[in-house]
Parts: C-alpha cells; structure tokens; sequence
C-alpha cells in the first residue's frame, strides 16, 4: 500500500533538485524514494553539509531546515 508524503521546502532547493532529476531521466519523487527507503535501510544518513562541524550543521539546519520564509517555500509531494 503507498501513501502520500508531503513536506515543504525553500522553492530554490526544490527548483535544484527538478532540474539535477530530470538532467538525469528521473522525477524528483524517484529521488526521495531512493534517499527514503535508503534511510530506512541504514544505508544512507542524512547530511546537509558533510564538510562543516556539528556545530556549523546545527546553526545552518536552525537557519534554514526549520524555520523557512514562507515565501521562498515550495511543496513537494511524492507517493511511497
């Protein structure tokens, strides 16, 4: 059985991610299921920026993972 998953996300982010997907003959739900069922797996772990500190990742996810303009967020809705 799937579902519906729905998030919001900066609208340049979603915008990257169309482009970088479609540039590689995928839809950007192909990708999130892959980084999803990767996840659930222990294969993949999430890192926004895997070069900078702990430190860095936390104020940059505190910045922007968390508290978004609202007009500079986009929806992206994938079925899993």
């Amino acid at each position: 059985m799937n579902t519906l998953f729905s998030f919001k996300i900066d609208k340049k982010i979603k915008e990257k991610v169309q482009k970088k997907a479609k540039s590689r003959g995928l839809a950007v739900s192909d990708v999130l299921k892959m980084a999803m069922y990767g996840y659930a797996e222990g294969v993949f772990e999430p890192a926004l920026f895997p070069n900078v500190s702990n430190r860095e990742q936390r104020d940059i996810e505190a910045r922007y993972g968390r508290k978004p303009s609202k007009k500079a967020v986009g929806t992206i809705s994938f079925t899993v």
